[in-house]
């Protein structure tokens, strides 16, 4: 990101650079250590928003740190119930020192979820609030409350796709979540070719942010493929002989990868956002991603991808 303000952490006296914003987290308590369990918290986003970094706390000065965020359908059953599913991002195993990049959206409603700590394959070290929760905070201005979001495993050696769960009368384990209000949010599902190849997918990888470029990431696994974007001003859900149209009316089109004929793999496509205060807050945008397979004359189109714009 171009765009950094330096936050102070609420947890202690430390000043150091997260991002555009952050959800303010509990003062520090105890580290809590264990072989075989995680801790973290979780949230009903307000407001739609997007994580851009992470950062777990490292009070015991393990040198590494472990997060695993998820979007949840609803809120983590309480504890000894439990579900699993929704992980959108993780990272294990990087310098304590280092701010994790993270680009995850979420639409108002939303439940978001981070397991995090400190530590590696054989043990986890979780950064406690001060005294049970839940707690108060907010997101941008709109008041939340942070719950106990917890996995019975380690998520380095899980990769936090295990069975997770809440207890709201109980520590509060800490991540700081650094945030912003452009959101790139995933919606609908794909429409296959009929080769045989699943329906490409589509994200957003870098937020439409004013003044900078905007990314969407394409996964295709055809071969033999013209790719294209497509650009409109709402969702839809129109079914046509080619696969389910996402974005209706098409007010613009462009090719991928400069137009070259494209195998499986992974593709990017940037888009720049002007810099220009009025279109703070616009939105929605809608992309969707539509290939042309030659060898069959046959057509794939992914999800669709909803962006709202932001000055930071």
């Amino acid at each position: 990101m171009r765009r950094f303000s330096r936050a102070r952490r609420l947890t202690d006296t430390i000043t150091t650079v997260l991002g555009i914003g952050i959800i303010p987290i509990h003062d520090f308590g105890s580290t809590f250590s264990s072989a075989t369990l995680t801790r973290g918290l979780w949230v009903q986003a307000p407001t739609r928003f997007s994580s851009v970094s992470l950062e777990v706390p490292d009070e015991s000065a393990h040198g590494l740190q472990n997060v695993a965020v998820y979007r949840m359908a609803s809120a983590p059953p309480a504890f000894s119930g439990c579900a699993r599913g929704g992980r959108r991002f993780l990272q294990a195993g990087t310098a304590s020192a280092a701010v994790i990049p993270c680009v995850v959206s979420y639409d108002t409603g939303e439940f978001v979820g981070a397991l995090g700590a400190c530590g590696d394959a054989t043990t986890m070290r979780s950064s406690y609030a001060t005294s049970v929760g839940p707690f108060l905070s907010s997101i941008f201005g709109n008041p939340v409350t942070l719950t106990c979001f917890l996995t019975q495993t380690n998520i380095a050696v899980t990769g936090g796709n295990a069975r997770y769960s809440s207890e709201a009368a109980f520590e509060v384990s800490r991540v700081v979540y650094a945030i912003s209000a452009a959101v790139g949010l995933a919606y609908d599902v794909g429409s296959a070719s009929g080769t045989g190849a699943p329906a490409p997918t589509m994200k957003t990888t870098a937020l439409p942010i004013l003044g900078q470029a905007a990314q969407l990431t394409i996964d295709q696994q055809d071969v033999n493929v013209f790719g294209f974007v497509a650009l409109g001003f709402g969702r839809a859900n129109v079914p046509t002989p080619f696969g389910t149209l996402l974005v209706n009316p098409i007010v613009y089109a462009d090719v991928v990868d400069g137009g070259a004929l494209m195998g499986p793999g992974q593709f990017t496509y940037n888009f720049p956002i002007p810099l220009d205060p009025a279109l703070n807050g616009a939105g929605p945008v809608n992309w969707q991603n539509i290939n042309f397979v030659t060898g069959p004359g046959a057509f794939s189109m992914s999800n669709g991808q909803e962006w709202w714009l932001a000055s930071n």
